[in-house]
């Protein structure tokens, strides 16, 4: 993945996105992604993976349902 971001960087970089706008942005978030890893890979073995699962389904479900739901009332605003 690393090779992967660093690639496709490059790329933007090269189409003309301003990144220095968005450094702050980037920084929360690539803290945030470490953080979550190592929070995930700590809390995974007090998890059953059953659990896990059907935790993890419900909440992309419901992740979806509200992009769908905002786009729809964003078209009609």
């Amino acid at each position: 993945m690393t090779i992967n971001h660093g690639v496709r960087s490059v790329a933007f970089g090269l189409l003309g996105f301003a990144s220095n706008a968005w450094w702050l942005t980037i920084a929360v978030m690539s803290f945030g992604v470490i953080l979550g890893a190592w929070l995930g890979t700590r809390l995974r073995q007090y998890v059953p993976r059953t659990n896990f699962e059907a935790v993890f389904k419900w909440v992309v479900t419901a992740l979806a349902l509200r992009l769908i739901i905002l786009t729809v009332l964003e078209m009609k605003a």
